[in-house]
């Protein structure tokens, strides 16, 4: 299944969630339940203080991109089908403020 958005406030959701993470509403726009609260505790892991491999200098944490892996033309085709033969990955990027090398890291 495909990610979707929220019918109430607009935030995308992964495909295997039922309910939205931020608001509680259904995936088909039903109200969130009065019991529903979203977890404020989310441990945040600071960006790791990196230096270049290459010229020494810092390394600048330009934050965590999701990455497509397989044809586009299978999940237009197929539609949600198609999904399961598309792999998504997500990295820390970071990036040299000297040289500009870039370096990824699992999340």
């Amino acid at each position: 299944m495909a990610e979707w958005i929220c019918k109430s406030c607009k935030t995308t959701n992964e495909a295997d969630f039922d309910i939205c993470w931020q608001c509680g509403t259904g995936r088909d726009g039903r109200p969130p339940d009065p019991a529903f609260s979203r977890n404020q505790e989310t441990v945040r892991v600071p960006p790791r203080q990196l230096e270049c491999l290459r010229c020494q200098s810092p390394m600048a944490h330009a934050g965590t991109k999701r990455f497509h892996e397989g044809s586009r033309l299978a999940p237009f085709l197929l539609a949600e089908l198609g999904e399961l033969l598309v792999n998504r990955e997500s990295f820390d990027l970071y990036t040299c403020t000297g040289c500009g090398k870039v370096e990824f890291f699992l999340t």
